[in-house]
């Protein structure tokens, strides 16, 4: 599950990338096993990547992950 995750990270785009981070925030939040499981399969590396190529707009819903991921 978490690698078709990444996965859909990295091929979204636009509004298509916000659904998506939005998706994995509400999962984060729902499965909290999820969050070392995603950040052990390289999820991390997968926000800073797409959101480095992400429009600025969108690197508030990847940094809401992040701290999803940190606070856990």
């Amino acid at each position: 599950m978490i690698s078709s995750v990444s996965e859909k990270l990295y091929n979204s785009h636009g509004p298509e990338l916000r659904r998506a981070l939005f998706s994995l925030k509400q999962l984060f939040q729902d499965d909290k096993d999820l969050v070392p499981e995603f950040v052990a399969s390289e999820g991390l590396a997968c926000f800073i990547k797409v959101g480095a190529e992400a429009d600025h707009n969108y690197q508030n819903y990847i940094l809401r992950g992040e701290r999803q991921d940190n606070n856990m």
